[in-house]
């Protein structure tokens, strides 16, 4: 009888004649893996999913920026904000524009997703032999910590541009570098040109990549001087300018695009919208302290000490290579220590960036601005275990493929499972609404209830009009609402407009000296509340003042005044006055100048703007042309009561007869 082969002799049999097998089934199951990994990542962490915080306003500005019909420097930088490069939508924009296709919510996501995805190429190009180990780690640190996720799959925020650019610089560096190294001058001159185009992007997209890239840059002239031997400092010197160059292009070129922007902002909106910069010193400490506290809501804080330690380690490695105290241990290990000091360090000086700035605190030490942090430590982390293990002759060809294929399981089994429907599911429905019900409208509420709507159906032309006192991110479309014979009004976090789910919304709203009076109930969408306005303003009656005034003041208590109108037998005066919410303001008497005015005539008391209130003359069968308005002589101000300030500047509207509101 023949015995039959034992596994370990098909291994040995496997291993001598086919030693590509093995390596490569790895490879394909990894890849399986990871596509879906990367597959489950956009179905559970697009905008619709509770995994991710509600689609709102911000992150609907960048559809406004991918849709946009029109291009200017306005559009360098997120609109409204000048720490967030544009680049990204300005590409986006141009796709739309080749195409004609329109930027939705969901194929952002897709552009995004992808991006994160490209991150995978250069960071495994660092360190090719353990490629799948650090990709299996970049996907891990993305996407596991639901603080982490929640802040980067978000489509307004600009850290998933950011990180994978950052990557492609750093990669960039290291192959001009190389090539410095080896006395290929063109080879390096095409990197290091290639390395500054995209340095520029990096510090577009946020000027917090420029200390990042002086570290990557740092790194690889570290690697040079070690892997390549002694050099004279004038050579050292003409080394460290060429890696520094790119980084220096790229922050002088992104400071020329901001001057730009804020140059042509303040001639076109009358303001810069520039960011103040200025740094919390006094509070560094405490500030430390709160993001540390923030950081260690997740699992990754704990790779920060390991990461640190580890790049110790690597800081001596480098030492004893540089000064020749050891035999050269070859490229893998030496990438393994550039790599674990430079991110060790990203995370770090992202760390020390968000804890001095000033906005972070400002904004309450949100977990978004220690992504990068708390990507960066884990990768380093992985790096440094990578010098330890190929110091010790841990690995071979096959061994790191193998617990790849190993970790990524565990990354599937422990993938977040979906967090449901969240806000967005609704939104869209109230914008599909808005865009059947009135295409081309315009749309006025607060930051939160305008932006969010109009963007989610681009191809209906909604036109967003943020109300007076809240922060305007598209100042152009003011003109809009002068323009307008009826306005969609948005009670969704519009509190001066009454409560989003209020009984009534107010019957008058004064907007940028336009009247918008109540024109029919209100509608309920998917728990948002919209109503429909008519613009008296565009539909107002001529009215002539004597004495020629453009408002009135309420404060000369000896005021008269004749409004002249033409012959009509009723007429409404919607009548508001423009004062801080705690004036007094006096009441106003609208009476007729004839004899026979009625005895009882309206009386108007002001509320606070935007709201406004009515006076209605009627006279049927006896036709008037004037109308007299005075103080009422209980009403006066007194010197104590009169805002020191400002008087009261009262306007009004005239509408030829009764206006009717719901």
């Amino acid at each position: 009888m023949v015995a039959a082969p034992s596994a370990r002799g098909i291994s040995i049999r496997l291993d001598r004649h086919w030693p590509w097998l093995l390596p490569a089934l790895a490879l394909w199951l990894w890849t399986s893996l990871a596509a879906v990994v990367l597959v489950l990542a956009w179905h559970r962490f697009g905008p619709w999913d509770a995994n991710v915080r509600p689609f709102d306003s911000d992150d609907a500005i960048i559809l406004l920026m991918a849709n946009a019909d029109r291009l200017s420097p306005f559009h360098l930088y997120y609109f409204g904000q000048d720490r967030y490069g544009g680049w990204p939508f300005l590409l986006a924009q141009l796709l739309h524009r080749l195409t004609g296709q329109w930027w939705s919510a969901e194929s952002m996501h897709i552009l995004l997703s992808a991006w994160r995805a490209l991150g995978l190429l250069p960071l495994v190009a660092l360190l090719p032999r353990f490629r799948l180990l650090l990709a299996t780690t970049y996907l891990a640190s993305l996407y596991l910590d639901p603080l982490v996720v929640a802040s980067l799959a978000r489509l307004g925020q600009p850290y998933s541009w950011q990180l994978v650019t950052l990557l492609i610089a750093w990669w960039l560096l290291r192959q001009g570098g190389t090539a410095l190294g080896r006395a290929r001058q063109r080879r390096a001159l095409g990197f290091l040109a290639a390395a500054a185009g995209v340095s520029l992007l990096a510090t577009w997209i946020s000027t917090v990549s420029v200390p990042l890239l002086v570290l990557a840059a740092g790194g690889e002239l570290a690697r040079a001087v070690v892997t390549v031997g002694e050099r004279t400092a004038r050579q050292l010197t003409r080394l460290a300018l060429a890696l520094l160059s790119p980084v220096v292009f790229g922050f002088a070129g992104e400071r020329v695009l901001h001057a730009w922007y804020t140059t042509t902002s303040l001639a076109t909106f009358g303001t810069d919208f520039t960011t103040p910069t200025t740094l919390d010193l006094d509070r560094l400490g405490s500030n430390a302290g709160t993001l540390w506290a923030v950081a260690q809501q997740t699992p990754w804080w704990v790779t920060a000490p390991l990461a640190s330690i580890l790049a110790g380690s690597a800081l001596v490695f480098l030492g004893q290579q540089a000064f020749a105290l050891r035999t050269p241990s070859g490229r893998p290990p030496m990438d393994a220590a550039i790599g674990c000091l430079v991110l060790t360090g990203w995370g770090w000086a992202a760390f020390a960036v968000s804890a001095a700035a000033t906005w972070v605190r400002l904004n309450r030490f949100d977990e978004r601005y220690i992504v990068l942090s708390l990507i960066a430590w884990p990768l380093a982390l992985t790096f440094g275990l990578v010098l330890l293990l190929d110091r010790q002759r841990f690995t071979t060809s096959l061994l790191p493929r193998l617990g790849a294929v190993g970790l990524l399981i565990l990354v599937l089994v422990a993938f977040p499972a979906p967090g449901g429907a969240n806000r967005y599911v609704g939104a869209l429905e109230a914008a599909q609404h808005l865009a059947h019900q009135a295409p081309g409208a315009v749309l006025l509420g607060g930051y939160w209830g305008t932006y969010v709507f109009t963007a989610l159906v681009p191809s209906a032309g909604l036109v967003p009009v943020v109300r007076q006192g809240e922060y305007d991110r598209t100042p152009w479309t003011r003109a809009a609402l002068t323009q307008a014979d009826r306005v969609l009004v948005s009670f969704w976090l519009t509190p001066p407009f009454g409560p989003p789910h209020g009984p009534q919304p107010p019957p008058v709203i004064v907007e940028q000296q336009q009247v918008l009076a109540l024109d029919g109930p209100p509608e309920a969408v998917a728990g948002y509340r919209f109503a429909s306005y008519r613009n008296l303003s565009r539909i107002s009656w001529p009215a002539r003042v004597l004495p020629a005034l453009d408002h009135l003041d309420l404060c000369d208590d000896e005021m008269d005044v004749t409004l002249l109108v033409a012959p009509t037998t009723a007429l409404t005066l919607v009548i508001w006055t423009e004062v801080p919410a705690f004036a007094r303001v006096p009441t106003l008497v609208v009476t007729l100048p004839e004899a026979s005015a009625p005895s009882s005539p309206p009386r108007v008391r002001f509320l606070s703007s935007p709201e406004a209130s009515l006076a209605t003359i009627e006279r049927p069968g006896q036709p008037f042309s004037a109308l007299r308005l005075t103080v009422h002589p209980g009403g006066r101000l007194t010197a104590t009561d009169r805002p020191t300030d400002l008087c009261p500047a009262t306007r009004f509207v005239a509408a030829r007869g009764t206006l009717q509101l719901p």
